[in-house]
């Protein structure tokens, strides 16, 4: 048998040839088992490279938009922007994202994903498109990677008798393109945070694609790729967890039950190892959401409330992969009645939780097993991809979230392209109106995940769309929207007053916790109204006295006042709370600078540069620590190292003329005085120039 196409080729045994003819298949006249070949032709495979990039080219279309995206307030920060262990490509670093116990984003163990990061900072700093740009390239990569892997998958179930499935290519392009550009998957794409989702899918499909391979092989190594695959997709995310079920999966599919006796043990102990993998991260990843706040206590909602937000999940999710509008990146768990009832939809969420698979699966069964097995497959897929994110363990402030149907959606597209051509096929008069529908639903959806890439474009986007869908429900959006005013006030003290309206909201609506209380006061601060600050600064320490936040926001207040014990006090416990916050760092050093306490300044920035030596300004602020402590010669370094950065800051230059003229280079002095004064630095005045002159020609002795 020719190599090349053992995938389009089917052996049927005898009792098969008989029904051989009723396909439209000529059956062979000799006992031997039957060949169906279908040939790959020049024309075939450019058919395949042509749909491939179609749907490549269609996919990135639709995410074009995304290209100028800017970094959001939500969780960027914690993985880029506030994250020292990014900002520096040392091993250090890396042995900190390898260890669990540093738990650095406060959340997962996902140390690929973190080290992906390190390497887009290294390149692109702070500047968003890097990020964005490597996001929809893994999502590309990860659309093409299911067109191959369904193409695979498609020829498999031709080996094990589902018939000719004429058109494999089609299918696979279709259900590539249905993942690449379905709205649910914009969150995954679109959202800097969520580098984790398109990383953890990309090595998760390979790990489907070698299981498949060892399943058609039989060769041990594949199953060893399928493994360490698995593992490079747990650790760019532990939800990936779900590996060693979506495999069994595929063991339906493939008829493998059929190839060994019940209870099928070798089918089992052929994935201990992917099962200890399996259990060691779902343990370290629960342990750790714990440890991180994430995961709430268990006492919260009853059983039975557990229960139907679990099943409301699974129906809502299943329904959105059909009807995905009303999308929102924040949506709230329900509000109950004044006698705590939830909504009468979470009260028959259960049944309908049941009867979407059951009545499928039933009427699959009646109509034969092929059938039954990829409806089983595409419900089983999909519900292990989502079972551990219905919140029956209620698992962050948002009781579902559109990033999760990333993995899950794989089960239903395949399902539905499967049977969509199954009706064609028997029903040849439904060929072209279901092309129509496919192309309606895929012009559709296109539509719709290029207008929720909008959505993302930056934080006010993003938080204004929570709070128009949402209204006066959801803490983080008032909130975070406020933060991003706040940011903007030192451009426009407009943008205070809009700060100040979506916090005081907050308030009002009694959901205002020491955050709130604290960007409040900062507000107040701003305004010079430092009584009203320090009493809002009070409730928020009252709300939570290890504020973190509250402590440095107040350290910055009491420093605006001029009140520096006071600053220094709330700066030092703020610095046990978090040693290296930038932010705290720098403003505590410019408090020591203005307390005189140089020594103290230098070591705050020294340890700035250490964080993040990618802010050129640090040096420049060392340096004039240095130079006030009369330690010329380590400013001088300084000073230089960023007028080569920044060779037009002024400041710098005439910084150097007087470190020069401490160093008694007084003709060095003069050539930066100089330079000051052609750029019209007020220091560097006529006077200044001609005492470097006359030290020059007869120096101070």
């Amino acid at each position: 048998m020719n190599k090349k196409s053992d995938k389009y080729r089917l052996q049927q045994p005898k009792q098969a040839q008989q029904n051989a003819g009723k396909r439209g298949v000529t059956a062979s006249k000799k006992e031997a088992p039957l060949e169906l070949s279908v040939p790959v032709s020049s024309d075939e495979s450019m058919i395949k490279w042509g749909l491939l990039i179609v749907v490549i080219v269609t996919t990135f279309f639709c995410y074009r938009y995304s290209l100028n995206n800017q970094l959001t307030n939500w969780d960027d920060g914690v993985y880029v922007t506030e994250n020292p262990y990014v900002k520096v490509m040392s091993w250090d670093n890396i042995k900190a994202m390898l260890d669990p116990r540093k738990n650095i984003t406060q959340n997962y163990y996902h140390p690929l994903t973190l080290f992906s990061l390190m390497l887009n900072y290294h390149f692109s700093k702070d500047r968003p498109e890097g990020y964005y740009i490597t996001n929809i390239v893994i999502h590309l990569l990860n659309t093409a990677l299911i067109f191959f892997f369904i193409m695979q998958l498609l020829g498999a179930m031709v080996k094990r008798k589902y018939g000719d499935i004429k058109g494999i290519v089609w299918l696979a392009a279709l259900c590539a393109l249905w993942h690449g550009i379905h709205p649910m998957h914009v969150e995954s794409v679109s959202w800097l945070a969520e580098r984790k989702d398109v990383l953890y899918l990309f090595f998760y499909i390979l790990g489907l694609m070698t299981y498949v391979k060892y399943v058609e092989a039989g060769e041990s190594k594949w199953l060893i790729y399928t493994a360490i695959f698995y593992l490079l997709s747990l650790i760019s995310k532990p939800l990936a967890v779900t590996f060693p079920l979506s495999i069994f999966a595929l063991d339906v599919l493939l008829k493998r039950d059929k190839e060994y006796p019940f209870p099928y043990w070798k089918l089992i102990i052929e994935k201990v190892p992917i099962f200890i993998l399996s259990f060691a991260a779902g343990v370290a990843a629960y342990v750790m959401a714990k440890q991180g706040g994430s995961i709430s206590s268990f006492g919260v909602f009853t059983i039975w409330q557990r229960i139907m937000f679990a099943s409301d999940n699974f129906v809502m999710y299943f329904v959105k992969a059909f009807d995905p509008v009303h999308l929102c990146s924040f949506i709230p768990y329900p509000n109950t009645d004044t006698d705590g009832s939830l909504p009468f939809i979470y009260y028959i969420a259960p049944i309908l939780a049941l009867l979407i698979p059951a009545i499928p699966l039933y009427l699959s069964y009646r109509a034969g097993e092929n059938y039954f097995r990829v409806t089983l497959f595409g419900f089983a897929f999909y519900f292990f991809n989502v079972m551990f994110i219905l919140q029956f363990v209620s698992a962050g402030a948002t009781i579902m979230s559109e990033r999760y149907s990333y993995a899950p959606y794989i089960g239903i597209v395949f399902m539905v392209v499967y049977f969509l051509y199954v009706l064609v096929d028997k029903f040849p008069a439904f060929k072209y109106p279901v092309i129509g529908v496919v192309l309606l639903a895929s012009s559709i959806l296109g539509y719709l995940c290029y207008d929720r890439t909008l959505v993302w474009h930056n934080t006010k986007t993003l938080w204004q769309d929570v709070i128009r869908k949402y209204p006066y429900r959801i803490q983080t959006s008032y909130k975070n929207l406020g933060n991003y005013y706040a940011d903007l006030g030192p451009t426009n003290p407009v943008y205070y007053d809009s700060a100040y309206t979506n916090y005081v909201t907050l308030v009002k609506i009694h959901m205002a916790d020491a955050g709130t209380w604290s960007n409040i006061a900062n507000i107040y601060g701003l305004r010079q109204q430092f009584d009203s600050s320090l009493i809002a600064y009070s409730m928020a320490l009252k709300m939570d006295s290890t504020s973190f936040d509250a402590h440095l926001d107040r350290a910055i207040t009491y420093s605006m006042m001029k009140k520096y014990p006071e600053a220094l006090t709330d700066y030092n416990y703020a610095y046990k709370l978090e040693p290296k916050s930038e932010k705290m760092l720098q403003n505590r050093a410019s408090t020591y600078m203005a307390c005189g306490l140089y020594a103290d300044a230098i070591k705050d920035y020294t340890n700035l540069i250490g964080i993040n030596p990618d802010i050129p300004g640090t040096y420049l602020d060392r340096g004039a620590a240095e130079w006030d402590s009369k330690d010329y010669q380590a400013a001088l370094t300084d000073f230089t190292y960023y007028h080569k950065i920044d060779p037009k800051n002024v400041q710098c230059v005439f910084n150097l003329a007087v470190t020069y003229e401490k160093l008694k280079d007084f003709k060095s002095a003069l050539d930066y005085a100089l330079m000051a004064q052609q750029a019209k630095f007020p220091n560097a005045t006529d006077t200044y120039i001609n005492f470097l002159k006359q030290q020059i020609n007869h120096p101070t002795k």
